[in-house]
C-alpha cells in the first residue's frame, strides 16, 4: 500500500505551470540558493542540500536501473550547524517552496517510531503517521535523534528510519495490537546542532544515508550576521515573488514528468570516476581515523553523485544525463563529502586520542549532571597524569573543533580570570 498522487496537488501544479514558467538548468539552483540566502545568511551549503531534497521528492516515483538493481531518486538531508546560524529560517524556506509546488511537508515531525509511522488500534484499525503520508518528513528540530541514543525506542526509530530511506521504503513494523505496513515514499529532511553521539548512527546505516551539510561557525559569523540583520531592515523578497513561483514551477513540471513516467539515460559516465579520484584525494587530507569512520559514507555518495547529475538534467526537463550534468554533480558531490569528513574529525569522539577522549567525556558528564560550566582549574585537578601542556592542547583543540566553548569570567577581586568551558548546547 501507498499514498497515490493526490489530485489537488497535481491540479496545483498544472495551474502553476499555466502562470509561470520553470527555471531551466543550473539556474535552478543558484536561484534558489540566492533566494535562500535572503532569508538565512552565509548558508550556501545548506540551501543547496535542500533544493536537492525538493528536486529528490519531486522525481521519487523514477527508478535508476543499476546492474540487477534498482535505486530510487530520493535525497535525504541532515543539517548540522550551531544555534543562531539560521538553520530555522532556511527550513521554512525550503517548506513555502516545497507546498508551492504541490508537495506536503511536515515539519515538527514526533521522532518517535509511532509519530513517525503511526499506529494500529485495539480494532486493528491503522492510523498512519507522516512517513505515508507526507511528500518531505520535517525534522525542523532532528536532536532528539540523537539525544535517546542507546534507548530501545530510538534503536527502534532508528531502524524505522533506514526502512524508509531503504529503496521502495518498505515498512514493516509489529506493534502490539498488530502489522503496520505500508510503502513510503517520504523525503527526510533534519536541522540540529552537532549531537553528543555521532558513532552509533554511523554504525547503523542512518547518517551515512542522508545527505550531510555540517558547518564550522566561528565567532565571526554571528558578527557578520548582526550587521546582515541592520542592514535588512525594512527590506523584503516580496519583489522576488516572481522568482520564488518561478522556482517551485520546476519542482512542479519535474514532479509531472516524474509521475507520468520518466526514465533517464546516463552518457559521458567516465565524469562519475572522475569525482570518485577527487573525493579519494580529500579522504587522504584526513587522519586516518577519520578516514575509516567515514567508509560507510562512500557507496552513499556514490549514489549521491549519480542522483545530483540527475536532478541536473531533471532541471533541464532532460531525459540525457551528460557531461555537463556530471560535473555539476561535482562541484555539489565534493563539497558535501568534505562536510562529512569535518564532521566526523569534529565531533566523532571514537577519533580523538585516548587521553582527550577521557577528558571531552568527562567534562560533558560534568555538565549533564547539572554544572553550567567546567573551569580550567576544575580539569587540570582531574587530570593531573596528563602534561600539562598537552592538557592545554587537548582543550584548544576541542574548542576550535567546536565540541567546546571557552569563556573567561572576569574575578572581581582582581586575580586572574577563571577560564571555563562548556558544550554550545549549554548556552541555549
Amino acid at each position: 500500500m501507498e499514498c497515490p498522487p493526490r489530485q489537488e496537488s497535481i491540479a496545483a501544479r498544472q495551474a502553476l505551470l499555466e502562470k509561470h514558467e520553470p527555471i531551466s538548468g543550473p539556474a535552478f539552483l543558484t536561484t534558489y540558493v540566492e533566494l535562500a540566502e535572503k532569508a538565512s545568511r552565509h548558508n550556501e551549503l545548506m540551501h543547496t542540500l535542500m533544493a536537492l531534497v525538493l528536486t529528490g521528492q519531486a522525481l521519487h516515483r523514477t527508478r535508476i536501473q543499476i546492474g540487477a538493481q534498482q535505486q530510487d531518486a530520493r535525497i535525504h538531508g541532515m543539517i548540522f550547524q550551531k544555534s543562531g546560524t539560521g538553520k530555522g529560517p532556511a527550513f521554512v524556506f525550503a517548506k513555502e517552496t516545497a507546498e508551492r509546488a504541490g508537495m506536503e511537508m511536515s515539519s515538527d515531525t514526533s521522532c518517535t517510531t509511532a509519530g513517525l509511522i503511526g499506529t494500529v488500534g485495539k480494532d486493528g484499525d491503522a492510523t498512519l503517521g507522516p512517513a505515508y503520508s507526507q511528500d518531505i518528513v520535517g525534522f525542523q528540530e532532528a536532536s532528539t535523534l540523537f539525544h535517546t541514543a542507546g534507548q530501545q525506542h530510538s534503536s527502534d526509530l532508528i531502524n524505522i528510519i533506514n526502512q524508509i530511506t531503504d529503496v521502495g521504503g518498505n515498512i514493516s513494523k509489529r506493534l502490539g495490537t498488530g502489522w503496520l505496513r505500508y510503502r513510503s515514499h517520504s523525503s527526510l529532511m533534519g536541522t540540529t546542532y552537532p549531537p553528543d553521539s555521532r558513532s552509533e548512527y554511523i554504525g547503523t546505516g542512518f547518517l551515512p544515508r542522508m545527505g550531510v551539510a555540517y558547518k564550522p561557525v566561528g565567532r565571526g559569523f554571528y558578527w557578520d550576521v548582526w550587521d546582515w540583520l541592520g542592514d535588512n531592515l525594512n527590506a523584503s523578497i516580496s519583489d522576488e515573488s516572481h522568482a520564488l513561483e518561478r522556482v517551485s514551477a520546476t519542482l512542479a513540471a519535474i514532479h509531472l514528468k516524474s509521475d507520468a513516467g520518466w526514465a533517464f539515460k546516463y552518457v559521458d559516465r567516465e565524469e562519475h570516476k572522475q569525482t570518485r579520484i577527487e573525493a579519494s584525494k580529500l579522504m587522504h587530507e584526513f587522519d586516518e581515523s577519520v578516514a575509516a569512520s567515514s567508509e560507510p559514507f562512500i557507496s552513499r555518495l556514490a549514489m549521491y553523485n549519480i542522483k545530483f547529475a540527475m536532478a541536473s538534467a531533471a532541471w533541464s526537463l532532460r531525459d540525457e544525463v551528460r557531461r555537463e550534468d556530471w560535473k555539476l554533480a561535482r562541484s555539489l558531490t565534493i563539497p558535501m563529502w568534505g562536510s562529512v569528513l569535518k564532521f566526523i574529525s569534529h565531533y566523532d569522539v571514537s577519533v580523538m586520542n585516548r587521553d582527550q577522549q577521557m577528558m571531552y567525556e568527562w567534562i560533558s558528564d560534568q555538565i549533564r549532571e547539572g554544572q553550567n560550566h567546567v573551569t580550567q582549574r576544575d580539569v587540570f585537578r582531574r587530570f593531573r597524569g596528563i602534561p600539562s601542556d598537552k592538557r592545554r592542547k587537548y582543550l584548544q583543540d576541542l574548542v576550535e573543533q567546536g565540541a567546546l566553548v571557552q569563556r573567561r569570567e572576569i574575578n572581581e577581586k582582581g586575580g586572574r580570570p577563571s577560564i571555563q568551558f562548556m558544550r554550545p548546547h549549554s548556552l541555549e
